[in-house]
């Protein structure tokens, strides 16, 4: 079924409670900062052809846009939950019947951006039609300029309206309003890389349909209209916004790894190759670099491969073959091809096709496992060596701050020191959207042969055959042989007791710590980390995580969250609306 129904509306309603806690588990992301700039004038709250399922009665366009954009910030909300630390914003601008802006909200798309949007619904379903169908474009493009300007990432404006002409067309101090909105539309556009698009929602028993080309003449001129995307469809919206923050494939920054695990056909009879990708690093990055290649490691060290990317997606020769050869025969070329590596100055021996498999970037229905409460409370009660406790948690700002270099999967902290000879500490380290801490667990690794990779999972026993798992939401995918996990323990509330430490592990790390200060480091009993903490389980748990407030914006003066506009008319409409019922169900009783 649509996400969004036409004639029956309220089933987005029913489905939202359903999908809301469901977060996606890994996916290389871009960061997107979306501005909608809604239209709330006249003829966006005359009552539609979509009707309310729970009423029955029509609802507004405004109404109907707003559900729209709910379920667009429901989806970012979703496809974001691997970002670590700030990633996308989303805002509403009302333009107003009275050519004023009203701004509703920048910030992260969170459970207070839904809100927003619910108590804004609410407000605009009983809001007055008021004559005026001018809305100003101008201050508006000035304002998600502001909004959207010391952000990285995509910049989006959407246009929601029903106007095809929007401009007034009077002349002031010798400018037309079209003149001064055209210009500023350029100037987003060419100058600031941003995105405008429209979506045109006719309003029902028009005469005629919305003119899309006189709507782009009248706001941002022919110039550059071919690239922009018209979205005529709440649908489309939806759809849209999905392709922004859903992947469409793996996003290989430059500097990256690639583990690739290779069986050898003689014992298993056929090639086969499974993908190792830390997409949790992936969608971390910043610095991406379609221009550079970077190395493919096979998982015993003894093949490398070079592979170029292009627009942040692995560019392949053919679809079924990829070539490596043995360390010290690789060379990297400048050709947009997966490169079969040179052997001039090596050893004469020729390229080894490793494998022959279709789709090798697809992942698998069955490399999924999900984690129910009756798994993880069961698992707690299971001494396995293998699961150490989360001691404590650090903020993000000095994590980044100093230890920037160093892989974004574990940090190292001591290792092979005089101290602790044979054993060292490794301190795992999570970001995620809602974290504004980073959790630390200290690692005691007692065994000679460490893991090559150490995992955060509530779950340390259920394993298939190929060793697949599913991490809960917002921890990195890497796949390994089950011997060689290291598993962090994350454990439901009800089963949660206070940890007794180690004197000596939380004395080691707070010496480890000393160069950024304890004062950052907050130990798992600690006051301070209980909201970090309640965030982990949740992610664990595979439920919506709690709110986490982000940081405060700043804003420019002119630019303040304010409902009390809309409110106001809203009350003012509603309060006459039942002062006339009241006198009406008198007049009926005395009759």
């Amino acid at each position: 079924m649509d996400m969004l129904n036409f004639e029956n509306l309220g089933a987005v309603l029913d489905e939202d409670e359903e999908v809301e806690t469901k977060f996606e588990k890994f996916g290389a992301f871009h960061k997107t900062n979306i501005v909608f700039l809604l239209d709330l004038t006249h003829d966006m709250l005359l009552p539609s052809s979509m009707k309310s399922k729970e009423s029955g009665n029509a609802v507004s366009l405004a109404y109907a846009c707003l559900i729209a954009i709910r379920q667009s910030v429901l989806d970012m909300i979703k496809h974001s939950s691997l970002g670590g630390g700030s990633r996308d914003r989303v805002a509403i601008l009302g333009l107003m019947h009275n050519k004023t802006v009203v701004l509703l909200g920048m910030q992260l798309p969170s459970a207070e951006t839904i809100k927003i949007i619910d108590e804004l619904s609410e407000y605009v379903g009983d809001a007055p039609a008021k004559q005026g169908s001018a809305i100003n474009l101008a201050k508006a493009f000035d304002m998600a300029f502001t909004l959207l300007k010391d952000f990285q990432g995509d910049a989006q404006i959407f246009i929601c309206t029903a106007n095809d002409d929007p401009c007034d067309r009077i002349m002031r101090k010798g400018f037309s309003e079209r003149l001064v909105v055209c210009s500023k539309a350029t100037d987003l556009t060419q100058n600031h890389m941003m995105s405008i698009k429209l979506l045109a929602v006719p309003p029902r028993d028009r005469l005629k349909p919305f003119d899309v080309s006189l709507f782009w003449q009248n706001v941002a001129s022919n110039q550059g209209s071919d690239d922009r995307t018209v979205i005529e469809s709440l649908h489309d919206l939806i759809q849209h916004v999905r392709s922004l923050t859903r992947p469409t494939a793996i996003t290989v920054p430059s500097g990256s790894n690639i583990k690739l695990r290779v069986r050898d056909p003689k014992r298993c009879g056929s090639y086969c190759m499974q993908l190792h990708v830390n997409l949790y690093a992936l969608s971390r990055s910043r610095d991406l670099n379609p221009g550079k290649s970077f190395r493919i490691d096979v998982d015993d060290g003894s093949f490398l491969a070079e592979v170029r990317v292009r627009d942040g997606k692995i560019v392949k020769q053919d679809s079924n073959i990829y070539a490596a050869t043995h360390e010290g025969e690789g060379n990297s070329r400048n050709d947009d091809t997966l490169t079969k590596t040179s052997t001039v100055d090596a050893s004469p021996q020729p390229p080894q096709v490793l494998f022959q498999r279709k789709k090798v970037l697809k992942f698998r229905e069955r490399d999924i496992k999900v984690w129910d409460a009756d798994e993880l409370t069961r698992i707690t009660k299971h001494g396995n060596p293998r699961c150490i406790d989360i001691v404590g948690f650090i903020q993000n700002d000095r994590i980044n701050r100093e230890f920037r270099g160093q892989s974004p999967q574990y940090l190292t902290l001591v290792k092979n020191s005089e101290e602790e000879e044979a054993n060292y500490w490794c301190a795992l380290w999570h970001a995620c959207r809602r974290l504004n801490a980073t959790c630390i667990a200290a690692l005691y690794l007692r065994e000679s042969n460490a893991p090559k990779q150490i995992l955060l999972t509530p779950h340390s026993e259920v394993r298939d055959p190929q060793g697949y798992m599913r991490l809960p939401n917002g921890f990195y995918v890497h796949h390994l042989p089950y011997k060689d996990r290291l598993y962090v323990n994350v454990r439901p509330k009800q089963a949660t007791r206070r940890l007794r430490t180690d004197q000596h592990i939380m004395d080691s790390l707070h010496r480890i710590l000393q160069g950024i200060s304890k004062s950052y480091f907050y130990p798992l009993n600690d006051r301070n980390s209980d909201k970090q903490w309640r965030v982990l389980e949740a992610l664990a748990l595979d439920q919506a995580p709690p709110k986490f407030d982000p940081a405060a914006i700043e804003y420019p003066q002119e630019i303040t969250t304010d409902l009390g506009n809309l409110r106001a008319i809203c009350y003012k409409h509603k309060k006459s609306k039942s002062l006339a019922e009241l006198s009406k169900s008198k007049r009926s009783r005395k009759h």
